[in-house]
């Protein structure tokens, strides 16, 4: 630590400051090992400093790794201009009277239509609060008996518990099936997660198998346009991005995709 101060002050380096947790490093589940330091900190020159005196550094809250990532703001009081987008929760339509609200307000004959989606989130919002609070309070009754629904093995999104100890049992496991010897009686059952395969299927080879198998070549055109006219776009400070189009995958929930995977699995089955 005394050679990192040293190199601070020979870099004329000073700290930023931060705000949010205090802590930007964590290790161990428990709290008899459970380890804890500010390592991560942002740190610039008097140079820098005079050309963005409006700033903030913030802790963010760590996911999958046990670092906390920074956030740097150099305007925090500027704007990036232009007008949001409309945005529509899908939650609201859970509550029955929602539809009721919307179509009473787009009846109403007076005002502009603009002025009408502007109001509708405020109104909307008001006729569901009760909604959302009822939410909220089952919710909070779920949590009372959430330990007796998760697995002692599941690790994703558990308090206290890490996503990267799933991956060391995975290597254990694999370890395990190389080292076992011919003939020795031992207890392990794999269960491969199908639906991650959904995302490596490539289209040009699903519709070679349809074409193999016999289906009719206008079906299978139409079969692919339900794939392959999808394209996204990235949002990012509130402007879309270039659009893009993927080359493989098959959407999740499409009634569908089920079947056209199980297209692609005929195939890889023939396999020795």
């Amino acid at each position: 630590m005394e050679e990192f101060r040293k190199v601070l002050a020979e870099c004329d380096l000073l700290d930023l400051g931060y705000t949010g947790q205090k802590y930007t490093w964590e290790m161990g589940n428990f709290e008899d090992t459970n380890i804890r330091r500010r390592l991560n900190r942002g740190v610039a020159n008097n140079e820098w400093l005079n050309l963005f005196n409006d700033y903030l550094v913030q802790h963010l809250p760590h996911s999958l790794s046990d670092h906390c990532p920074i956030l740097i703001q150099t305007e925090i009081n500027s704007s990036h201009g232009g007008r949001n987008r409309f945005k529509f929760e899908f939650w609201w339509l859970l509550e029955p009277t929602c539809s009721d609200v919307i179509k009473k307000l787009w009846d109403e004959k007076s005002g502009h239509a603009l002025d009408k989606l502007e109001n509708l989130q405020n109104i909307v919002g008001k006729e569901i609060s009760d909604y959302c609070f009822e939410v909220l309070n089952k919710a909070n009754r779920l949590q009372k008996v959430l330990d007796f629904c998760i697995d002692p093995a599941q690790t994703v999104f558990v308090p206290g518990r890490l996503i990267t100890d799933n991956v060391l049992l995975a290597y254990e496991i694999l370890h395990t099936l190389r080292n076992k010897m011919v003939g020795k009686k031992w207890l392990m059952a794999l269960k491969i997660h199908m639906s991650k395969a959904y995302d490596r299927v490539e289209w040009g080879f699903l519709k070679q198998m349809m074409i193999k198998l016999g289906f009719d070549v206008e079906w299978v055109a139409r079969i692919m346009q339900c794939n392959d006219t999808v394209s996204y776009s990235f949002d990012l400070n509130g402007a879309l991005g270039m659009v893009f189009t993927p080359e493989r995958g098959l959407r999740q929930g499409d009634p569908l995709s089920p079947l056209l995977f199980l297209i692609c699995s005929e195939g890889l089955s023939t396999l020795d």
